[in-house]
C-alpha cells in the first residue's frame, strides 16, 4: 500500500522541485510530497492530487503495479509545470 507517512527518518538525500520534494532514505527508497499535477509524486496521479505528507514512489510506468523504486542513492526533483 502506498499510504502517506507524516514523518521521514534516516534520510540520506533530498531535493526540492518547483512545488514538490523528493527524499531517499537509508533503505534506498524514494519518497515524494507536494503537488502532483504532472505525476511528480510517482503514485499514478490518482491516489492523491497533492500530498503534504511523503508518499513512497512507484517504479515503472504510470498505470503499472511494478512495485516501488529501490536501490536509489540520489534524487533530483527538477522543475515541473509551466
Amino acid at each position: 500500500m502506498n499510504s502517506p507517512s507524516e514523518y521521514l527518518e534516516g534520510i540520506i538525500a533530498i531535493d526540492a522541485g518547483w512545488k514538490h520534494s523528493l527524499a531517499v532514505d537509508v533503505n534506498n527508497h524514494v519518497w515524494a510530497w507536494g503537488n502532483n499535477y504532472y505525476g511528480e509524486l510517482g503514485d499514478d496521479a490518482t491516489m492523491y492530487p497533492h500530498s503534504p505528507h511523503p508518499i513512497r514512489v512507484h517504479a515503472g510506468e504510470m498505470g503499472t503495479t511494478s512495485g516501488f523504486l529501490e536501490n536509489i542513492v540520489a534524487v533530483s526533483a527538477g522543475r515541473s509545470g509551466a
